[in-house]
């Protein structure tokens, strides 16, 4: 073929594909470069001009066809940016629609599920800015009136569902009596009655992790079967009809032999950690209380401590825990029992009460003499926020006793810590409610404002929003909190969280 006649071949093609090129992307390119450029449609490039981007780019004839951004990258960008923001508008719309509607109305244009849109709450008539990923993905209020208000009714426990979680812990001298809610504090106490204590206040945080569940009870070593063998014997009663069993419980996976006393059935008192019931009667309660600690002594090298390792291990001790003793006892236990009932006619009450001792399985330095150096240190626990007393004690070791660990690091300012459970800690000597010091900033750096995005609330590190929603009630991890401003972690404590110098960011 002659040159001639290949330059006529050629601008055909060139023809027929810049026709085919506008009459699918209309005016959108400028073809003037390519027409000295092109070959055929899929040998050589082509230079083309975007008018919507003033981009130029390279691109095989055939392919400019081929894709409907004709092959300019600055298109293939905003077509999937528009495909994606259509995609995530459409969806945030459905949820909308389906969720929020009653409540709120949308006031400004979705621009992307991380950006911020403007909504108007139609209950408290007030307008605020939100993400639409936390609305779909954590709290779903869009209004700070309204997480507020969801924060206090979460707060509002339920005696119903009180009892539900804990009345199966509950020891025979404790019961629960009602709810209250605290408007100041926003958060809910239990009302407890304890047959040694009489009523008192408490939370359901302590109720969930304390063995005794009456806080004086946890103070006072003896424990309940103590002091109310010494009330029987004061005042000459007998006491109430009571159980004592020799029984097969499992608890942590772990199979015991368990001896108790209650003054409920043997079934009623351990549920399902009961297997097999050995061996059981029906004494006194003076007589249950005096020949349990009988046996507590009589075996005291044949206890087995599994499930009260299993417990402190988990951070969840099982209340009988300390009357547990090896399977092969079990016939001397009886016998020893048997042998109680036939000759307790003659106990010697007063006698018993001297010699009764409170299971501890923990080697224990007494050696020391007191002195100023170890006496007994008063402390009390405030309210980081208030510095209102909400607990105190006559020595640390009551604190602890009570369910307060870390109480002497944080006074005696061995370490950073300065909150345990929700409260700042001093010795009572010390505490100055009009001087007391600031929290200390950590070592780390200095700490980053943060906010929570239901509430509002600011906060001055994320210690101080761990602290004070514990002392709340609400269940939270600082390390989640932070995860969450990281964008490692959708929520914490059931909030959404940032960093406030990010807010302002955007």
């Amino acid at each position: 073929m002659s040159e001639e006649a290949r330059e006529k071949t050629r601008e055909a093609g060139f023809n027929l594909w810049i026709a085919k090129a506008k009459k699918k992307h209309n005016t959108r390119f400028d073809y003037l470069s390519s027409a000295t450029e092109f070959v055929t449609q899929k040998t050589s490039p082509v230079t083309i001009r975007c008018t919507e981007h003033s981009e130029t780019f390279s691109v095989l004839p055939f392919n400019h066809l081929r894709f409907n951004s004709g092959g300019c990258f600055k298109c293939d960008e905003q077509k999937a940016s528009d495909y994606f923001l259509k995609r995530e508008r459409d969806k945030f719309y459905e949820f909308f629609e389906s969720n929020l509607r009653e409540r709120l109305n949308i006031e400004s244009e979705f621009r992307g599920m991380t950006q911020e849109m403007m909504f108007y709450c139609k209950l408290h008539k007030m307008s605020s800015l939100r993400k639409p990923t936390f609305l779909m993905n954590n709290s779903g209020y869009g209004c700070p009136e309204c997480a507020k208000d969801a924060i206090r009714s979460s707060n509002r426990l339920s005696m119903e569902d009180v009892i539900s979680e804990l009345q199966e812990d509950l020891p025979d001298n404790v019961k629960i009596l009602e709810v209250e809610f605290d408007e100041k504090t926003q958060s809910s106490k239990v009302r407890i009655n304890c047959d040694i204590h009489g009523q008192q206040l408490t939370t359901k945080g302590y109720l969930r992790r304390s063995q005794y569940k009456c806080p004086k009870c946890g103070d006072e070593s003896i424990g309940y079967a103590g002091h109310r063998l010494k009330s029987l014997i004061e005042t000459n009663n007998k006491g109430r009809p009571t159980y004592i069993g020799a029984m097969e419980v499992e608890v942590f996976g772990i199979k015991s032999l368990k001896v108790g006393v209650t003054t409920r059935t043997l079934q009623e008192r351990y549920k399902w950690n009961l297997k097999k019931i050995h061996f059981s009667a029906q004494l006194d309660e003076i007589d249950a209380y005096v020949l349990e600690n009988r046996i507590h002594r009589a075996f005291a090298k044949n206890h087995d401590l599994r499930i009260l390792m299993a417990g402190m291990r988990n951070g969840e001790r099982w209340s009988g825990d300390t009357e547990c003793y090896w399977h092969d006892k079990l016939d001397d236990i009886i016998a020893f029992i048997k042998d109680y009932i036939k000759n307790s006619e003659n106990i010697a009450y007063k006698s018993e009460l001297l010699l009764y001792e409170v299971p501890n399985f923990f080697t224990r330095d007494v050696s020391r003499e007191k002195d100023e150096t170890n006496i007994p240190i008063a402390v009390v626990g405030v309210r980081p926020d208030t510095l209102e007393i909400v607990v105190e004690f006559n020595s640390i070791s009551d604190a602890y006793k009570a369910g307060y660990q870390n109480v002497s690091t944080i006074v005696s300012g061995a370490s950073e810590r300065q909150i345990s459970h929700g409260l700042r800690w001093f010795k009572k000597s010390n505490f100055d409610e009009g001087n007391v010091p600031e929290l200390k900033l950590s070592r780390r750096g200095n700490p980053k404002t943060i906010v929570c995005l239901e509430s509002g609330e600011e906060f001055e590190s994320i210690s101080i929003a761990e602290q004070t929603l514990r002392a709340r009630g609400i269940k939270i991890s600082g390390s989640h909190i932070s995860s969450v401003c990281k964008g490692k972690r959708k929520v914490a404590g059931g909030l959404s969280w940032a960093y406030k110098e990010n807010i302002h960011a955007t």
